[in-house]
């Protein structure tokens, strides 16, 4: 196999990955409860407001938190609640990323996203609370 065949081979490997993954994101995306993806995206703009840097789990635990029951039998949906939020200019991901540190999950890795709408401390009753020192939304 010469060097064209070697580079035309990892491209079409490439661009069937791309498909791959964009396919499957459609069908996470197209089998996840409607109010479930409706939910994630608007907690994941008040976990954006609140925080400068965060990762998707962020926004599964203040839905855990306030919204326990709605659910969704697709999981992998929040890959296109991420992706839609970006198109948002809610947030931009990342080059970082960060395990999840559970076995249950095989240590999966989250990527950082930069929120673009952060407005800085929340006031919290009488106190001034600085995400950036406390994590609010755990």
């Amino acid at each position: 196999m010469n060097e064209f065949e070697r580079r035309l081979r990892d491209k079409i490997e490439r661009l069937d990955a791309l498909a791959a993954k964009a396919d499957g994101m459609e069908r996470a995306e197209k089998h996840a409860d409607p109010h479930w993806t409706r939910t994630m995206l608007l907690l994941g703009v008040e976990v954006a407001k609140r925080k400068q840097r965060f990762i998707a789990p962020d926004i599964e635990r203040l839905r855990r938190e306030l919204h326990p029951n709605v659910t969704t039998h697709e999981p992998r949906a929040m890959g296109p609640v991420m992706i839609e939020l970006h198109r948002l200019r809610v947030c931009n991901p990342t080059n970082e990323f960060r395990g999840s540190g559970h076995k249950s999950d095989h240590n999966n890795l989250s990527r950082y996203w930069t929120s673009l709408i952060y407005e800085g401390p929340v006031r919290v009753g009488h106190r001034i609370i600085d995400p950036r020192q406390l994590d609010l939304l755990t």
